[in-house]
């Protein structure tokens, strides 16, 4: 139905209203062409563009922020590393205190 419509496929149906080739092959298909599909006062046709450019926006802001959670996981390794020497620092200092506070027990009792 329309212009420019055919159905090839077994029960399916054409509609092409926009002057383009519009063709459907599948079995059991429906295929409008239009520029706009109004459903109770609702051009479906730019809500469906419209969800388009918001999902590929959002594609580029996850990316973007993926690459920004790698950088601080990048910067957060660096810093545990250097905490990792900060605490073997920390046990070495421990272990001598105690090794000092041994030899003034000691002291203290002679």
């Amino acid at each position: 139905m329309g212009y420019y419509s055919t159905a090839v496929g077994d029960n399916s149906a054409v509609f092409g209203f926009n002057g383009d080739d519009c063709t459907i092959s599948e079995d059991n298909s429906i295929r409008v062409c239009a520029d706009h599909f109004i459903v109770n006062g609702d051009d479906l046709v730019a809500e469906l563009a419209s969800s388009r450019q918001l999902f590929d926006g959002s594609e580029e802001r996850s990316a973007q922020r993926i690459q920004d959670l790698q950088q601080i996981v990048k910067m957060q390794s660096v810093e545990l590393e250097n905490l990792s020497g900060v605490h073997e620092e920390q046990l070495e200092l421990l272990q001598e205190l105690q090794s000092l506070e041994n030899e003034f027990a000691q002291l203290t009792q002679s």
